[in-house]
């Protein structure tokens, strides 16, 4: 049976829910310019009725009270994202490398392989035409010194990128270890959290922007899990579960 005070007791929650709704409004702004951190959106529902008798059985409404408080994030678009990001990181270290490459080669321009090379050859051509000529077999000489000490010039390039690359990988790997434990180390947080009460907004910013950082180093297969967890395979392997 409602109280006499069913009415006071109705306006009383629902300015206790606009409340909370405001305060995650003011805590959505405060964090705007906050990295990873997700909007988050307060989801109202009406309280469950009473029941009473007058002339009959009645149900009389109690207002209205929180739902959940969820974030404003679409999984659809996290997975397309996170497959973006991969790419991007693939063909922008790829990228990296070839210029790298190019600037070593240095093609095409007057001190690149194929300039000492085209030296070379016209030496030969003028050699060709007068064998006995001194001058043009000095030529020839220096042609070949200049194509020989290009090229072991490029090859000493090489290997230093290489060894370059070598460590940046060793370093990227590192640090997809170290992703793959900390998702693996949130996932149980997030799921020992739900356990107790909605879900954790804070810990899943955190999760999603691990996984993001992931995603430009390796290419991922993130999948939600009822559970709460998201199971993380790169290359076949499980890097967290």
């Amino acid at each position: 049976m409602p109280s006499s005070f069913h009415g006071i007791s109705m306006a009383s929650n629902a300015l206790r829910a606009f409340q909370r709704s405001l305060e995650v409004t003011g805590n959505n702004i405060a964090n705007v310019n906050t990295p990873g951190y997700s909007r988050q959106r307060v989801n109202f529902q009406q309280q469950a009725p009473v029941d009473f008798w007058m002339r009959g059985v009645h149900r009389l409404g109690q207002g209205v009270t929180i739902g959940s408080i969820d974030r404003a994030r679409d999984l659809f678009v996290d997975r397309n994202a996170s497959r973006n990001f991969s790419e991007q990181g693939s063909l922008g270290a790829a990228k990296a490398a070839f210029d790298q490459i190019d600037r070593i080669y240095g093609e095409p321009s007057d001190s690149g392989i194929s300039a000492a090379l085209g030296r070379l050859f016209d030496s030969f051509s003028n050699l060709g035409s007068d064998p006995a000529n001194q001058g043009y077999r000095l030529e020839v000489r220096r042609a070949g010194m200049a194509l020989a000490d290009r090229i072991s010039s490029a090859g000493e390039d090489l290997n230093r990128l290489g060894a370059e690359l070598r460590t940046e990988a060793s370093g990227d790997f590192a640090e997809i270890n170290r992703l793959g434990e900390e998702i693996g180390r949130l996932n149980r947080e997030v799921v020992a959290a739900q356990a107790l009460g909605g879900p954790p907004a804070d810990l899943l910013d955190r999760r999603q922007a691990a996984l993001d950082g992931l995603s430009k180093l390796i290419r991922i297969e993130a999948v939600q899990q009822p559970s709460g967890s998201v199971t993380v395979n790169a290359a076949g392997q499980i890097l967290a579960d």
